[in-house]
């Protein structure tokens, strides 16, 4: 591995005499949507003076912002198997509210790490296209961002041997472009950037998970699909990299400013797993006017468990000081621990819900912002839209697809504000539809989960190889224990996974890979911090 490591490194020092300076950040701007993105994993949060970055349109002044500050909460209580409470947040990042900082979890954080990670990726479907035509054309000159790809961490820093997927043109594993290969991308463009919580200690109080999250950002250029048009997608997979398991939760935490801060309320509709935040009245005193959009947090592959809409204040539905207060409106509950309550402004009441304003604000059924008594305090509102609890074993990954979708009322609509609620609702079922037909469950992986790879050595076997209908795996294990299996193709979409219980000595697992198209795959098996891995051919 050190050989093909240093071969690689080798073509990225080569190159450097033509590369031009790395940014720490840069706005997707493929559509009517434009994404500031940060290598410290903050969302949507800019520098002075501009501050706050996701504009519709694209091209139009600051006062057309959405968003003010966004970023991820992810929290787990591993105190009752003698652990911490575990928070790593982003809420202010330029204020020094953010836990996340560039890069993978390693043993070393010095100056080479960081002129390695402290930047974004941004390539589009055409570069790819010309480099995959180009590449071995006299005079071509190859792109930056395809020649940096960060396709392998440094090992010997105890960085992940994969972290950005690429097309594998000669399956050998190791990311070349100079023979071809080329980094895979979801959508026309896309930025790419690595984050970890275990570096600097967390501003939350929370204690770190030693998670990586190896994120994408898209959009695609289809003028003739609206919702595609005002749609941007996030692709984040998660990787436990310490020996701990966890039971965590993952929200979408933003600061959600449609127009003015002041002017806001935000509503969920769990049947679509979106929550959304409106304008309460149909005039925008700056920016939007008399057609105040709506912005959407849609979760694509996972449920929505929890929307809770906060205060800029400090009551007990107000900014988190703690790390409890973090953990508890994750769950759903208020900074105190007690529930929120159906109707009203959720303090008072009998029905105890984990979805705040989960009606209908167009036609005014169930619970929404605007009717009287819904708010308390602070109009300056955030937002957060929270997936159901998972089970996050060491060394696991696990994919979370979003997308940040924008909506306006037609022009002659009489409740503009109202009614870009429903347009909107209606563009999360055609984004839902094309997520579902098009990008599917995080299709681009990383080769491997980036943990410790060990040499095979007998530990597992495949039979028929190639395979056409029925594989069988058999697995050697030391004792009992939970291992998880995963078949990727070459070009690191995950195809199969399985979590199988492994009994002391010889296990026969039986795979079906009918479905699976022909080519070449690979197969992983983690058992506690180690993975085996060896190659399968499908055959038709």
């Amino acid at each position: 591995m050190k050989n093909n490591l240093l071969t690689v490194l080798g073509f990225y020092l080569l190159f450097a005499f033509q590369v031009t300076k790395a940014q720490s950040n840069d706005t997707l701007a493929v559509n009517q949507l434009g994404a500031l993105i940060n290598a410290d994993g903050s969302l949507f949060q800019g520098e002075f003076p501009d501050y706050y970055s996701l504009r519709f349109p694209v091209n139009n002044p600051i006062s057309h912002n959405l968003v003010y500050a966004g970023g991820y909460w992810l929290a787990a209580d591993n105190t009752s198997v003698g652990g911490n409470l575990h928070v790593a947040a982003t809420m202010f990042a330029e204020q020094g509210e953010n836990d996340f900082s560039h890069g993978p979890v390693a043993d070393v954080y010095d100056s080479a790490y960081d002129s390695r990670y402290n930047r974004v990726w941004t390539v589009t479907q055409e570069q790819i296209n010309q480099h995959i035509v180009l590449y071995q054309t006299s005079g071509y000159v190859m792109p930056e961002v395809i020649a940096t790809w960060p396709a392998h961490g440094n090992t010997d820093n105890n960085e992940p041997a994969y972290l950005a997927p690429f097309i594998d043109v000669n399956n050998d594993g190791w990311y070349q472009p100079q023979l071809g290969d080329y980094p895979a991308i979801k959508g026309d463009k896309a930025i790419f950037y690595i984050v970890n919580d275990a570096r600097f200690p967390h501003a939350s109080g929370g204690a770190a998970f030693n998670v990586d999250m190896l994120n994408m950002v898209y959009a695609y250029h289809v003028p003739s699909d609206p919702f595609l048009q005002h749609s941007v997608f996030l692709s984040s997979r998660l990787v436990n990299r310490s020996s701990q398991t966890y039971l965590p939760v993952l929200g979408m935490w933003l600061d959600a400013d449609v127009g003015i801060p002041s002017n806001d309320v935000t509503g969920c509709d769990t049947l679509l797993n979106v929550t959304f935040a409106y304008n309460r009245d149909s005039i925008d005193q700056t920016g939007f006017d008399n057609r105040p959009p709506a912005l959407g947090c849609i979760l694509l592959n996972h449920s929505l468990y929890t929307h809770v809409h906060t205060y800029n204040n400090f009551n007990t539905l107000g900014n988190p000081s703690e790390p409890e207060h973090y953990y508890r409106l994750l769950h759903g509950l208020k900074k105190d621990n007690t529930p929120i309550f159906y109707g009203g402004n959720g303090f008072t009441g009998t029905v105890p819900t984990r979805y705040m304003y989960s009606g209908n604000p167009a036609t005014g059924e169930g619970w929404i912002a605007i009717a009287p008594g819904a708010l308390s305090g602070s109009l300056d509102i955030r937002t957060m839209a929270v997936a159901e609890p998972f089970t996050f074993l060491p060394g696991q990954s696990i994919c979370f697809d979003w997308a940040f979708t924008v909506a306006q009322a037609p022009l002659a609509a009489t409740l503009p504000h109202l009614e870009a609620v429903s347009v909107l609702k209606n563009y999360t079922q055609q984004v839902h539809n094309w997520y579902n037909a098009n990008i599917q469950n995080c299709p681009v992986e990383p080769l491997i989960t980036g943990i410790e790879t060990t040499p095979n050595r007998g530990f597992i076997k495949l039979y028929p190889n190639p395979a056409q209908n029925q594989l069988l795996l058999s697995v050697q294990s030391d004792h009992l224990q939970l291992a998880q299996l995963y078949v990727y193709h070459a070009n690191g979409c995950m195809a199969l996974q399985q979590t199988q219980n492994l009994t002391q000595g010889e296990n026969i697992i039986e795979l079906w890979v009918n479905r699976l198209p022909a080519g070449m795959y690979f197969v992983e098996v983690l058992m506690g911090k180690h993975v085996w891995r060896t190659r399968l051919l499908k055959k038709d």
